[in-house]
């Protein structure tokens, strides 16, 4: 893991809990010393450059265009030096319950509820 617990980054966020991880980043809650509450999203690759971990950020820059009410919000992305490497990481809204795949197992073999649409314009 490359946070601890505890763990302040840039003087802003401080590390509450690892959430878990998948082939390309670590997840964690954190508090935000204004906000509150986030998930942060850490890269595992490293970038050499500021182009090359923009790249890398590429979800976050998606994300941060949508602007949907049912789509995560992101609230920052920034560059932090793990080790002597650069690691690019995001933040964006923390939904607890658990994993996606958790939430699709629970109906096994029933559909499961599709929420109402929400209008555009919103």
């Amino acid at each position: 893991m490359f946070l601890t617990e505890g763990q302040t980054i840039r003087d802003t966020y401080v590390v509450e809990r690892f959430l878990g991880e998948g082939a390309f980043a670590e997840v964690y809650r954190v508090r935000h010393r204004f906000l509150g509450r986030q998930a942060m999203k850490m890269l595992k690759l490293p970038g050499d450059s500021i182009e090359e971990i923009e790249t890398l950020l590429a979800e976050a820059l998606l994300l941060s265009r949508i602007g949907r009410a049912n789509i995560i919000r992101v609230y920052d992305a920034n560059v932090l030096e793990i080790n002597g490497t650069r690691h690019g990481f995001f933040t964006m809204e923390y939904i607890a319950g658990g994993s996606l795949d958790r939430f699709w197992q629970s109906y096994r073999n029933t559909m499961m509820p599709i929420s109402p649409r929400v209008p555009e314009e919103l």
